[in-house]
């Protein structure tokens, strides 16, 4: 899944929501923790997050995923080369995940590498949004 809005406070709400109608699990990644610069350690920390849930059906919340997948470009070193690997390592591992993964980025645009992988695509608006009250 994909959830795409300005309200990170929202699409967390939305992920909420998600868990409990399936009484799953929620586990929230925030993905400026694990990402590191040094060689290897974020496919290390990823691998050590979808390590954790394996087997219980959580539902991932990959908040700012923009972050990483923003990184994907044209090789032109090995720096490019090393950030389009630790893109691909992450889709493998959302790909064999036996729950739901939730990719939640800023805005309207979803970077290119997330499009043929997402099944559903959410918008979650800036304001919440509250359902009208019962009469009687």
């Amino acid at each position: 899944m994909l959830f795409h809005g300005r309200s990170p406070t929202n699409r967390l709400a939305a992920a909420e929501a998600l868990a409990a109608a399936l009484d799953a699990p929620l586990y929230r990644v925030d993905l400026s923790q694990v990402v590191s610069p040094h060689l290897g350690e974020t496919e290390r920390n990823l691998a050590t997050v979808f390590d954790t849930v394996a087997g219980a059906g959580a539902v991932l919340l990959f908040d700012e995923a923009d972050a990483l997948f923003g990184k994907r470009t044209g090789v032109r070193d090995a720096n490019d080369r090393y950030a389009n690997i630790e893109v691909s390592y992450l889709l493998r591992r959302v790909d064999a995940h036996d729950g739901v993964a939730i990719l939640a980025v800023d805005g309207q645009a979803a970077p290119a590498a997330l499009e043929s992988r997402v099944r559903w695509r959410v918008a979650i608006p800036a304001r919440t949004v509250r359902p009208p009250r019962p009469r009687g």
